[in-house]
């Protein structure tokens, strides 16, 4: 029994000292490791000051643009409204000389849908995208026909119609 003490004190008296050693070591290690973070710090940290003042500008930057385009946003918007307020006058015009008779209003109407069929068309066309496939051919197609076909049914509406006939 004497045997087994003395073993077990000489065993926890052995693990002391390498504990110790190994303390030693952790703490040589972490002393490297701070040493090699004080050198980054002393690298990078100015690198980072300067993009932090760079970022600062650019803030400072964006906000006068902002001031710039809200200010472009208010034009715009009354520059819109005064465009409103010339359609709705234009409009308060048109009444005066539009066409009484029910025939004559449904060709003023015909005429300006045709013409915004027209306008929408060649809108449509600019755009490449309709070539790329047969079936977006057919549309094309039907695209560059429908200012012709509009304008044609205006036409057969206006000429075609039957006169009544006196008969006695």
């Amino acid at each position: 029994m004497r045997v087994t003490v003395l073993a077990l004190l000489f065993l926890s008296a052995s693990q002391v000292t390498l504990s110790q050693v190994s303390d030693q070591q952790n703490l040589a290690g972490c002393q490297a490791r701070v040493q090699q973070l004080q050198q980054w710090i002393d690298t990078y940290y100015p690198i980072g000051q300067r993009l932090e003042a760079e970022n600062k500008q650019l803030k400072q930057d964006m906000e006068e643009k902002d001031a710039g385009r809200y200010l472009l946003s208010g034009l715009g918007i009354a520059i819109g409204g005064g465009f409103l307020y010339a359609i709705y006058r234009g409009i308060k015009r048109m009444i005066r000389w539009w066409p009484q008779s029910k025939q004559r209003r449904q060709l003023v109407i015909l005429l300006l849908m045709a013409t915004w069929i027209t306008v929408a068309a060649m809108i449509a066309l600019s755009d490449s995208r309709l070539s790329y496939h047969p079936v977006n051919l057919v549309l094309s197609v039907f695209v560059y026909s429908l200012p012709a076909l509009s304008f044609g049914s205006v036409a057969v509406w206006w000429f075609g119609r039957t006169k009544p006939e006196v008969l006695w």
